[in-house]
């Protein structure tokens, strides 16, 4: 009988631990538009706010000109030696490239999406996010904690964006 209770309590457990933990969710709340149409919002880690993003207006999904679609997205992470590190999001209809970067302006980007701990006005024509490099190295610091490890060494690590 204590044998039966083993093997079915192992049979349940066992695909817990034999597939290891859930993804990384990062969440994009977008929440309005600024001045400029650009579309700004909150990023969040397992529901704390960690900064806010800067996207561009929506236009029709099209390419180098609007914001992606409210979606799932899985993503990767990219090195780029200079640039730095940045999350490039995967199954984006009809999009390629899309990523989570350092960046302060609106024309800085095709469709990806900027991080910063605040948006400010910067012209009178201009939204624009600030600490960029520090917000992105807050998102790292929660992504290594999560992977128990140096996140970078890390291959085995599923990440999700979720677009609302």
């Amino acid at each position: 009988m204590k044998l039966k209770k083993l093997i079915l309590l192992t049979l349940f457990f066992l695909p817990i631990f034999a597939f290891g933990k859930e993804a990384f969710t990062i969440t994009i709340e977008r929440n309005m538009s600024c001045f400029d149409e650009s579309t700004v919002g909150k990023i969040l880690i397992n529901g704390k706010e960690i900064g806010r993003t800067l996207e561009l207006p929506w236009r029709n999904n099209e390419a180098g000109i609007s914001r992606i679609p409210k979606g799932k997205y899985k993503a990767f992470i990219r090195n780029d030696g200079k640039r730095k590190w940045r999350l490039q999001l995967k199954g984006v209809n009809d999009r390629t490239l899309i990523q989570i970067h350092i960046g302060n302006y609106q024309r800085e980007i095709k469709g990806c999406i900027l991080v910063g701990d605040d948006i400010v006005k910067h012209s009178k024509s201009e939204c624009m996010v600030t600490n960029s490099g520090k917000t992105l190295d807050k998102l790292f610091e929660k992504m290594s904690e999560f992977a128990e490890d140096d996140i970078m060494s890390r291959k085995d690590v599923d990440i999700l964006v979720v677009v609302k």
